[in-house]
């Protein structure tokens, strides 16, 4: 160990009751801490004892004072602000300041070069290098009132969980952490294939029936085969029902056509006959047109002619004669002659226009019975058109009847019921195989989700191994370290218990780390596998290695008597012996300690024994210093310092008296 490092000096300004500047200057010794009241000899308590030890552990590692919920219940009532200062044997000095209007300050400045200071963290990481110890750390030097002796009383969970942090198992803890939150997962992610593994069994099993899923499913696979083929008949009986239904759907739809033929015959023949009929007639009438026609152009020629004769008697025909020649102007010679020749001329014009008339007549009639033949003659020209067109239809149609004969006599009388019936055992032949395939694919798919399901727990079986076994292994190291070192502890705590020699209350301590629960391991010790649930499974299914009861890791101080003086020395012991261990562990040259009512149990004879004997205990604990706190003054009187603190109206005053 180095150089040891003590308090040289310790400035507390409106700290709790100790209100104002006040200067402790401190040797490497062991003080005891007393108080009295100015106008009470008799009160002791609140009055600074403990806020006394409270403040160099508050500068020196930030932790409050425990009746103090927030950083400024520290500062006097009434008060801005207030500091502790602690100048440290190498001269190093650390101040920690608060005001109640601003933040913490935390100051460190190194012997003899103040420009190297720090502040805040830089100031706590060097506070904790030069005392060699962490604010976790502090525990196991500055011991708070009834620490040591809750010590042995403690719940030893929270006693485990205090040792481990001195012990720096923490990277092991996580490790373990890790590595058993591994198995927790894996051991989850297998009860989840588990339950699909049952899920997909039992599905199987709902789909097959018992017995073995291989043989039902080739059972299964020989019913389709069966359905399957049943299936296929029914499916021929429905085509050939459906072929004869639909000799019959033909049938009645040529019967239709069959029938348009006979009328359509019936028709022609009809039609046919009165052609026939009036071929005769058609003749005569053809042969009175034609003579018609030709003599239509002779009539046309005397109609003309007699229309010019006509025209041209017309001309003069109108003239009349007074006998004065209408050249000459005179009396013409010829007057009897000329009205003679004017009334014949009117007499040859009634001649002409009768004539005319008679012509005309005998044209226009010509062309009258011409046109009177050609409509008789357009009956039976529609007629030959519609004795075509039936006979085309009829011709359409002849297949069709002959088709319809064809199937007059195979046609049978009952297929829509046929194909009806045979339809209904087609759709239950293939629903029956439908119904069978689909409890193959789903029995299949099941059997499948069972055999990945097996098979991912398989996979997840070889995946624990590894963190089951890390956690075995870092929980043996965990152990084994820890066991190392409380049995180090252990002999140091005792080797103290010797010093104070207690004659009249031999004691002893005995440490250990884990205890043996109750049941059955719930891990295999060697591989870390885990156990069933089962207490009858005494072995590894893995390893083989026999199943051990649970260990619960719980550190347990046991003192070989109990009573209030023992755990008051036997706490004494273990927490020095702990603090002894931790700072030669951590090449500490921190050598001060605050002791803040060890003794409460003990009674007068064991205090003096206990004040006595502290001087060569802390040694052997490597502390050249210690503050101790005690409301006895037996313990106080054997120790070569003092320090008085004087309290009156609420104000406490400090000094160094020895």
């Amino acid at each position: 160990m180095s150089t040891e490092l003590t308090i040289a000096r310790l400035r507390i300004s409106n700290f709790k009751c100790l209100r104002g500047v006040q200067t402790l200057d401190l040797e490497p010794k062991l003080y005891g801490i007393y108080a009295r009241h100015a106008r009470n000899e008799k009160r002791s308590n609140a009055l600074g004892k403990s806020a006394l030890c409270e403040a160099i552990d508050y500068a020196l590692t930030g932790r409050l004072p425990r009746d103090c919920r927030l950083k400024k219940d520290w500062i006097s009532h009434g008060e801005s602000g207030g500091y502790v200062e602690v100048v440290f044997s190498t001269g190093d000095r650390v101040e920690r300041r608060l005001s109640a209007a601003d933040s913490e300050k935390l100051f460190f400045f190194p012997a003899g070069d103040p420009e190297r200071g720090a502040t805040q963290g830089a100031a706590q990481e060097k506070i904790d290098a030069l005392l060699g110890l962490s604010r976790d750390d502090a525990a196991t030097w500055s011991f708070r009132q009834d620490e040591m002796s809750d010590l042995l009383t403690m719940d030893p969970a929270p006693r485990l969980e205090k040792f481990a942090a001195w012990f720096g198992l923490e990277a092991l803890e996580e490790a373990q952490a890790a590595s058993v939150s591994a198995c927790g997962e894996i051991e989850r992610a297998k009860g989840s294939w588990r339950g699909n593994l049952a899920g997909a069994e039992h599905a199987a099993r709902q789909l097959l029936g018992p017995g073995d899923f291989a043989e039902l499913l080739s059972g299964l696979d020989a019913v389709i085969a069966t359905y399957a083929r049943e299936a296929e008949a029914a499916q021929k009986k429905v085509e050939a029902a459906r072929a004869r239904a639909g000799q019959v759907a033909e049938h009645q739809g040529l019967a239709r056509d069959a029938a348009r033929y006979d009328a359509v015959v019936e028709s022609g023949k009809a039609l046919a006959a009165r052609l026939k009929d009036g071929e005769a007639k058609e003749k005569v009438l053809l042969e009175e047109r034609d003579a018609l026609v030709a003599k239509r152009p002779a009539l046309a020629e005397e109609e003309a002619l007699a229309r010019a004769d006509a025209g041209a008697v017309a001309r003069v025909e109108g003239a009349s004669f007074d006998g004065v020649c209408p050249v000459a102007g005179a009396g013409c010679p010829a007057a009897g002659f000329v009205t003679e020749s004017v009334v014949r001329n009117r007499a040859r014009g009634e001649n002409a226009r009768g004539r005319l008339r008679r012509a005309a007549d005998a044209l226009a009639a010509a062309t009258f019975r011409v046109r009177q033949i050609d409509a008789e003659l357009q009956a039976p020209a529609a007629d030959r058109r519609r004795l075509s067109e039936l006979r085309a239809a009829a011709k359409e149609l002849k297949p069709r009847r002959d088709r319809w004969e064809e199937l007059s006599a195979a046609a049978p009388a009952n297929a829509d019921l046929e194909l009806s019936l045979a339809q209904t055992e087609h759709a239950n032949a293939a629903r029956r195989l439908a119904d069978a395939n689909a409890r193959r694919r789903l029995a299949a798919d099941a059997l499948r989700n069972a055999e990945a399901a097996r098979a991912e727990i398989a996979r997840l079986e070889e995946a624990l191994v590894v963190p089951a076994a890390a956690a075995v292994v870092f929980e043996r190291a965990r152990r084994e370290i820890a066991e190392g070192i409380l049995r180090t502890i252990e002999g140091y705590a005792n080797e103290m218990l010797d010093e104070f020699e207690l004659e009249h209350l031999p004691l002893r301590v005995r440490i250990t780390w884990a205890r043996e629960g109750s049941g059955l391991a719930d891990a295999c010790g060697g591989c870390g596998a885990a156990f069933p649930s089962s207490r009858k499974v005494r072995a590894c299914a893995r390893c083989g290695a026999e199943r051990g009861q649970k260990f619960a890791e719980k550190l347990d101080i046991t003192p070989s008597r109990r009573s209030g003086a023992a755990d008051d020395f036997g706490g004494v012991a273990v927490s020095l012996g702990a603090s002894r261990w931790l700072r030669e562990d951590r090449a500490s040259a921190w050598a001060t300690t605050t002791i803040d009512e060890a003794t409460a149990k003990m009674d007068a004879s064991n205090r003096v024994a206990f004040a006595s004997h502290l001087p060569a205990v802390l040694r052997m604990a490597g502390f050249a210093q210690a503050l101790v706190v005690s409301h006895h003054r037996e313990t106080l009187e054997v120790l070569p310092g003092r320090i008085e603190i004087v309290s009156e109206d609420g104000c406490s005053t400090v000094r160094v008296i020895a």
